[in-house]
Formats: structure tokens, sequence, C-alpha cells
């Protein structure tokens, strides 16, 4: 759980180019979840209360795919200074 109440509304992963990260970069091929929860005040101070205390589902998703080098591969000329892979 990641709580960002210091910068709301700006979370970018250490990867992405953007601003400072608190995860640092997600590493490709692995699964993350992510859950928003809102935090707002009425004008006296006083915490609105949300439905399921402002917390969203839970999103999973795998980031990129992992990087796997191919068991074999087979090169064949097809004409002069051209070949393919396959």
């Amino acid at each position: 759980m990641i709580d960002d109440k210091g910068n709301p509304g700006t979370f970018y992963p250490g990867n992405t180019g953007i601003g400072n990260s608190l995860i640092g970069a997600l590493e490709r091929g692995a699964r993350y979840a992510a859950r928003v929860t809102v935090h707002e005040f009425d004008t006296d101070g006083n915490e609105v209360v949300f439905v399921n205390e402002g917390r969203s589902e839970v999103n999973w998703f795998r980031y990129g795919k992992e990087c796997v080098s191919p068991e074999s591969f087979v090169i064949t000329e097809t004409g002069p200074g051209r070949l393919q892979l396959k």
C-alpha cells in the first residue's frame, strides 16, 4: 500500500521517467494490484464518509511481458543480402 497524501493525484512508477517514485521501477512480467482510496473533507474540516470507506475495487494487471530468450531459431538465406529468421 502506498499512501501519497502529501502529493495527491500524482503517482508514477519509477520507470515512467516522470516525477519521483514511491515504489521504484515496475518489474517486467510481474503482477501488480492497484486500489484507490478517496479522502475528502468538508468546509468544517470533517472527513466526508464514502461507501466502502472511499476505497475502489482492487484492479490487477501484469506489467509488460517477460523477456524470454528463444530456445532455437533457424536462419534461411532468401536472396542476396537477405535472411529470414524463424
